[in-house]
């Protein structure tokens, strides 16, 4: 049996099948954060106290995992721009979750790209994860080869198979939709047959709402807020604590609907008024955020919200890498 495994690196998170059974599929994710490892914390271990590997790339050492965003500097910025997949952070991150699984190869590894970067980025990131990774307390993970598929290609792979629809949903026009950190990717296709003109991607994912949000929040202090995280965090109870002060977001909701609307605006200048589609699957981890603005606009298709969406692309790549590896057998 061929060993195949599926890593989805997101502007937000990064998300990786841990382990594979014959009846399920287990996912796991951390921060797509990877700050520069001290030589102090490298050598006390402090860093290892906090759930994260220190993994080298080109002579520098990145922590990732779980507890790495308690390794960041005070004024640290997330990397977004179309040229991630070609930084040192974005590898180390991809040894970071080949660390995390626990093995010594994998035979194909299934990784996944914006819709927009595919043209331009998939053949060189697939060339520069094949080959020997160090990741890690001496371990090294051989990669013998990868593939790589546009993200919301996962979360219909993954509604499709899980529900045992796909017969179904290859006869029928379908529109994936993936609200990310970065950005908001679209892809509508007849089953499995894109269609590129209907296909695209949006950088007004969720980091836009939180960021439209901590503006708000910046006036409203009288200084500059930019912990996005913690936004995220409160917006469940909508209740954000800041030293002795609880400010309530629940006013600054209007502002970040802007964005998401733009959004959606951008799918449809796009799709069209897709009376055609016979379904809409939302997928990601930006899915809340988008849902009802997404109804709004598109009343006539059936909205499918994938189960647990923010596993819903690398689930699909493992599906379809599984599938992919027993053609080739």
């Amino acid at each position: 049996m061929k060993t195949v495994r599926a890593i989805d690196v997101g502007y937000g998170n990064t998300k990786y099948v841990a382990s594979r059974s014959e009846r399920e599929i287990q996912c796991a994710m951390f921060p797509s954060l990877a700050p520069v490892a001290s030589q102090l914390e490298l050598s006390t271990g402090m860093a290892t106290t906090r759930d994260t590997v220190a993994v080298e790339v080109e002579g520098v050492k990145y922590e990732v995992g779980p507890g790495a965003r308690l390794g960041l500097k005070a004024h640290h910025a997330r990397i977004l721009h179309g040229d991630y997949v070609t930084t040192p952070e974005y590898l180390a991150l991809v040894r970071g979750a080949l660390s995390c699984m626990q093995l010594s190869h994998v035979d194909l590894l299934v990784v996944g790209l914006p819709v927009g970067l595919m043209n331009s980025k998939a053949r060189a990131l697939a060339a520069r994860l094949k080959g020997r990774h160090p990741v890690g307390n001496g371990r090294e993970v051989e990669v013998r080869h990868v593939w790589t598929l546009a993200q919301p290609l996962g979360g219909f792979l993954d509604y499709a198979t899980r529900l045992g629809t796909y017969e179904m949903l290859a006869e029928q026009v379908n529109l994936i939709i993936d609200p990310g950190y970065y950005t908001v990717d679209w892809l509508t296709g007849l089953g499995l047959k894109a269609m590129p003109e209907r296909t695209g991607s949006f950088a007004g994912g969720t980091h836009a709402v939180l960021q439209t949000i901590a503006r708000g929040v910046s006036e409203q202090l009288g200084v500059a807020y930019t912990d996005l995280d913690a936004i995220d965090r409160a917006l469940p109870r909508n209740r954000l604590t800041i030293g002795e002060r609880v400010i309530d977001l629940a006013p600054h909701g209007w502002p970040a609907q802007a964005r998401v609307n733009e959004a959606v605006n951008a799918i449809a200048n796009s799709v069209g008024d897709a009376l055609d589609v016979h379904n809409i699957i939302l997928v990601g981890g930006g899915a809340r955020f988008y849902e009802a603005a997404i109804r709004r606009r598109f009343p006539a298709p059936r909205l499918i919200v994938a189960p647990d969406p923010i596993f819903a692309n690398v689930r699909g790549f493992q599906i379809a890498g599984e599938h992919h590896a027993s053609m080739a057998a």
